[in-house]
C-alpha cells in the first residue's frame, strides 16, 4: 500500500490513516500521528511530473501573500514511482462560511501588483498543463477591482 510506504517514509510511523474522498486525480488521505493531523496527496509522478513541487510553491505564495487561510507545507517529494504532498489538515470549525469575508479576501490578493499577468512558471489545473508565458501589460490595465476592504454594505 503506498500510503504506509510513504509514512514510513517521512516518519510518521504508526499512524492512522484514512481515505478523504472527493477528487479523481489524486489519492488523498487524513493522516494522524504524533498528536498531529496532516493531508497526505499521492499521485503517479510519471503522469503529472513535479505536480506538488508546483502545487507547494503555489501555496507558499498565497500563504505568504494573502490573508486566506491556506494549510502549510509539511513535506513534497517522491518515492519510487509516486509523488506525495504533505500539508497541515485544516479542520472545518462547523461554522458556516463567510462568503463576504472570503470575497473580500480573495479581491485583496488579486490587488498584489506585478508587472506581468499570470505565475513564475507552468503548472496544473486539473490533469492539464497550465502554460504560463510571461504576458506583460501593454499600455494598459488588464481589469479594474473597486476596494471593497473597508467600505462594503450588507445586503
Amino acid at each position: 500500500m503506498p500510503v504506509q510506504l510513504i509514512l514510513n517514509y517521512l516518519g510518521l510511523i504508526n499512524s492512522r490513516f484514512e481515505a478523504v474522498h472527493g477528487g479523481d486525480i489524486n489519492e488523498c488521505w487524513r493522516i494522524e500521528s504524533k498528536g498531529a493531523i496532516y493531508f497526505l496527496k499521492i499521485n503517479e509522478a510519471k503522469l503529472y511530473p513535479d505536480m506538488f513541487k508546483k502545487e507547494a510553491k503555489g501555496l507558499d505564495a498565497l500563504k505568504e501573500n494573502s490573508s486566506l487561510n491556506i494549510p502549510s507545507i509539511i513535506k513534497n517529494g517522491s518515492l519510487d514511482n509516486k509523488q506525495f504532498l504533505l500539508l497541515e489538515w485544516l479542520q472545518n470549525n462547523g461554522k458556516s462560511t463567510n462568503w463576504k469575508t472570503f470575497g473580500v479576501q480573495l479581491a485583496l490578493l488579486h490587488r498584489k501588483k506585478q508587472n506581468y499577468f499570470g505565475w513564475e512558471e507552468d503548472n496544473y489545473i486539473g490533469t492539464l498543463i497550465q502554460k504560463n508565458t510571461e504576458k506583460k501589460f501593454m499600455g494598459g490595465v488588464l481589469c479594474r477591482v473597486q476596494d471593497y476592504s473597508t467600505n462594503y454594505q450588507t445586503l
